[in-house]
């Protein structure tokens, strides 16, 4: 519904629970929720193509050290889709490639090298650009953005208002069922950069109920959360988000070697 306007958009007021689409959301729910008591956050650690642990920093091998951070996590998640069809994960030199002409330009290039102030928004704008590619080889760094909701603020590379994410996943469950969105949280580098920082990934799985109501699965860092809590603790951020489309192939074949974890 826009200000000012005659017409009201019904779907969204009395919007249809679209089960087909929101059972694949259902199915992969499933079985993360599974794997989640398998494992622990540990900093700057992902799974590379092959299911080895690394140092996403440096590449090298983890050194025994078993774990996953925000974005691994996300990666493990995106992963679970793309061997379905490749037979292997994606590379984590892959995610980390930084397209310096596309976001940021050339006064922040060694702010850049420095700071890696768009980290977050590179690795998942590179996990939605590696899935792409499997249906479409033209397909290109930010085709995926969720940057088409005329009702809401859209900030170029740092995406919407946190404290906007309710309605803006609503409006999504409603248009695209069947979907799910990696977002990159972003706030502020303070008054001394005009720029904002990408420090953390989380993965929401939003679905309309028969009541006609949003539900919503929120991951970060191998936990699963309520959207409530995830708005209050990032409330005063932004949250860029891009867009996957949920699928029954989901195998994350690479999380059965991960070892019990204790805690």
């Amino acid at each position: 519904i826009k200000a000012g306007s005659p017409f009201v958009d019904w779907a969204l007021v009395l919007p249809e629970c679209r089960h087909a689409e929101f059972r694949r959301n259902s199915w992969m729910l499933r079985i993360i929720r599974s794997r989640l008591d398998r494992i622990d956050y540990r900093e700057d650690l992902a799974i590379d193509r092959d299911g080895d642990f690394v140092r996403i920093a440096s590449l090298q091998d983890s050194g025994g050290v078993a774990g996953l951070n925000c974005s691994g996590f996300a990666k493990w998640i995106v992963d679970g889709l793309y061997i379905a069809r490749m037979g292997h994960g994606i590379p984590v030199d892959f995610l980390k490639q930084k397209p310096y002409q596309l976001r940021g330009g050339r006064h922040v290039l060694i702010l850049d090298d420095q700071e890696d102030p768009f980290f977050g928004l590179d690795w998942t704008r590179n996990l939605a650009l590696a899935v792409d590619l499997l249906r479409d080889s033209e397909a290109a760094y930010g085709d995926s953005d969720v940057d088409y909701l005329p009702e809401f603020k859209y900030y170029p590379h740092s995406g919407y208002d946190i404290e906007e994410l309710e309605r803006i996943l609503y409006m999504l469950a409603v248009r695209k069922p069947g979907s799910f969105y990696v977002g990159s949280v972003n706030q502020t580098m303070g008054e001394k950069y005009d720029l904002r920082k990408h420090y953390h990934v989380a993965l929401f799985f939003p679905a309309i109920n028969m009541q006609g109501r949003l539900e919503t699965a929120v991951f970060e860092s191998g936990r699963e959360s309520t959207l409530e809590q995830f708005v209050g603790r990032y409330s005063d951020d932004r949250i860029h988000l891009v867009d996957f489309e949920s699928d029954y192939a989901f195998k994350p074949e690479h999380f059965e070697k991960l070892p019990v974890l204790k805690r």
